[in-house]
């Protein structure tokens, strides 16, 4: 017959890493600091961030409430200048000046200075009151504006200076 064979437990300096945490004198500490990691750690990273998360983009995407201008610049037939503020018509789209056509878009056609001529006349109608519903990719404030009782976006279409397009809008 044979003889029988018995495995000695390795040196504890020979044990894999894995094997460690089987050692009782090397456990205990580990194990606490994890459980506070965690019940504590944890959950405070996840308020955290969620509340940053929250501020971040959340801020800049709340309509915020009506504001009136005290000068006016109309730029184009659908952007215009409230004070210090850039403001486009929302759901509307106006023919472009020369070269302000990016490649590739599908730009409206018709007369882009008479499209603005027609926004300048508007304007000049009455005191300009803006109601923000968003903020374009160029960071302009995108708005519903009157000037007195005349809804600028569904005035400029109703000439024929704007076309519908990238929000629906009812005049």
């Amino acid at each position: 017959m044979g003889s029988v064979h018995r495995f000695r437990p390795r040196a504890k300096w020979r044990q894999s890493p894995f094997q460690l945490g089987r050692l009782r004198h090397r456990c205990r500490p580990w194990r606490v600091l994890d459980l506070l990691f965690l019940v504590v750690a944890i959950p405070a990273g996840i308020a955290i961030g969620s509340v940053l998360f929250e501020w971040t983009f959340h801020r800049a995407e709340a309509p915020a409430s009506g504001f009136a201008c005290t000068s006016v610049e109309v730029t184009d037939g659908d952007t215009l200048r409230c004070d210090s503020k850039r403001v486009r018509l929302t759901g509307i789209d106006a023919p472009e000046h020369p070269g302000h056509c990016r490649a590739g878009r599908d730009c409206t056609p018709g007369d882009p200075d008479a499209s603005t001529k027609n926004l300048q006349r508007l304007v000049g109608l009455g005191p300009v009151h803006c109601d923000q519903t968003d903020i374009d990719v160029y960071g302009r404030i995108v708005a519903r504006c009157s000037a007195g009782e005349i809804d600028l976006s569904c005035r400029q279409i109703e000439d024929g200076h704007a076309v519908r397009r990238y929000a629906a809008i009812s005049c």
